[in-house]
């Protein structure tokens, strides 16, 4: 996923945080594209990844994202980009996302971005395929790419209680 253009929703939200002094985190935040598209939009958002920077990441914060070593109640705005439906797909469950929205403050937001192309898109078979050959790469860190119909099933089965709007959850 290029991350461009970035949605308006979330564009917006990020419009409305203050970059002196709101604390942003993005999980999982690998190479760091995201990161740089984010960062375009003036804020300071930390990466936190389960492999360190000497290994090709760009994490500010090295830990695993299903239990982020993070203060409870202290960032004001939580990004996963393409990670959810791995985690989901190795773990069976959405309970991290538990511990994701726990780390926001009042009236701060999780905004997740998953991407898959549809099977009818030129593509789709590549994309799959790519997923299948970095599951093989990184093992410990990801799981097979849970489909799009089982993830919004597992979402609504283990967090009834969130407001989705286009990706965005409100605390």
């Amino acid at each position: 996923m290029s991350f461009t253009p970035l949605p308006k929703t979330f564009t917006d939200l990020c419009g409305s945080l203050d970059p002196a002094h709101s604390r942003t985190l993005e999980l999982g935040c690998g190479d760091g594209r995201f990161h740089a598209v984010v960062s375009e939009l003036g804020l300071d958002l930390w990466g936190l990844d389960l492999a360190p920077p000497d290994r090709g990441t760009a994490a500010d914060i090295v830990g695993d994202a299903c239990e982020p070593p993070v203060i409870r109640g202290s960032l004001d705005l939580v990004v996963a980009a393409n990670l959810v439906r791995h985690l989901a797909a190795s773990r069976g469950n959405l309970e991290f996302m538990k511990q994701w929205l726990a780390l926001l403050k009042p009236g701060g937001s999780l905004f997740l971005f998953e991407d898959e192309p549809d099977d009818h898109q030129p593509g789709a078979a590549n994309y799959r395929d790519l997923q299948d050959f970095l599951k093989l790469l990184v093992p410990e860190a990801r799981g097979a790419l849970l489909p799009v119909s089982e993830f919004l099933a597992l979402s609504s089965t283990a967090l009834p209680q969130v407001d989705w709007e286009h990706g965005l959850v409100r605390n």
